[in-house]
């Protein structure tokens, strides 16, 4: 592993409500490792790929005091902890500031550039996350700040969000869990999707795709033929799937104290209605074993 700490002497800002003082800290370090686990609060976590074996890292320590000898006190109550085994690199934040006295603010923003077959853990809270690829396994948990993913398309995937945005344009083989913030995606495969509290918009999905949500709305711009399963469970919200294929689907509405509207291109082979309560069975053209199940309460469905 190769180390390198930079220390910046403090400086004072101009500041509509003062003087201020900056201390800050950059360190740099390189690795090795199949796998890379970063724990970090109060700061952004930025992950892109290159093509070299090394994972090179920068973590940049900032906090701002009214007195330049506090913010270097509080600077140094600040340290990166990493422990290597067995291929796996752990990097966690210490923060250990113990007088937050005069401390206006305090920032620990990682910037990672590693091999794309990585292994990825990242646990990151106030502050956002952003990753560019990973194709090894990926786990995220994301707390009060946003996560952009690029492509992730390992095949043990797990992304959990809460009380932030995800977006992004692909996620393969996962598990993903996004509370109290709304999601936008170009396309999922292979996925288990629980939103709440939020809407989830995708412009594409295939494969197979079951999908959770409550207290917000699900969209699908384009439902592509490679899509087997879609099983919807939806609650207070509006689903929609737009372009769905006509050829070789079975689709299974049923909900209570809800609307369902479909195209005039399926043919209904079953219904039933009962107080609040319906259900259709639709089929498109030819008989296939491709199914789209959507099961919803206090919304509306609309497929096309």
């Amino acid at each position: 592993m190769k180390t390198r700490i930079i220390m910046l002497a403090a400086f004072l800002l101009g500041s509509a409500f003062g003087a201020q003082a900056q201390s800050e800290r950059t360190v740099e370090k390189s690795f090795v490792a199949t796998t890379l686990s970063i724990s970090n609060s109060f700061g952004d976590v930025n992950i892109t790929t290159h093509g070299g074996s090394k994972i090179e890292m920068t973590v940049v320590i900032t906090v701002n005091n009214e007195k330049p000898s506090e913010a270097a006190k509080q600077l140094d109550d600040i340290n990166i902890s990493v422990k290597e085994s067995g291929g796996r690199v752990d990097v966690v934040t210490k923060n250990e500031i113990k007088q937050t006295k005069g401390c206006n603010s305090f920032r620990i923003n990682y910037t990672v550039k590693m091999p794309e077959s990585t292994n990825l853990i990242v646990k990151n809270s106030f502050g956002n996350t952003t990753i560019a690829s990973v194709k090894g396994s990926l786990d995220v948990k994301q707390q009060h700040g946003d996560c952009y993913i690029g492509s992730a398309t390992g095949q043990n995937n797990k992304i959990q969000v809460q009380f932030g945005r995800l977006n992004g344009a692909l996620i393969t083989n996962a598990d993903v869990d996004v509370q109290h913030g709304n999601s936008t995606l170009s396309k999922l495969k292979n996925v288990s999707f629980k939103q709440q509290f939020g809407t989830l918009k995708v412009t594409e999905i295939e494969g197979e795709v079951r999908v959770n949500t409550s207290h917000g709305a699900f969209k699908v711009e384009n439902v592509l033929p490679g899509l087997n399963l879609l099983n919807v469970t939806s609650q207070f919200g509006a689903v929609e799937l737009a372009n769905v294929p006509k050829d070789g689907y079975r689709i299974d509405l049923d909900g209570s104290f809800s609307t369902f509207k479909y195209s005039s291109a399926f043919t209904v082979i079953e219904s039933e209605k009962d107080f609040n309560d319906e259900s259709y069975s639709l089929q498109g053209k030819g008989v296939g074993e491709k199914l789209i199940k959507i099961n919803a309460s206090h919304g509306s469905v609309k497929v096309y």
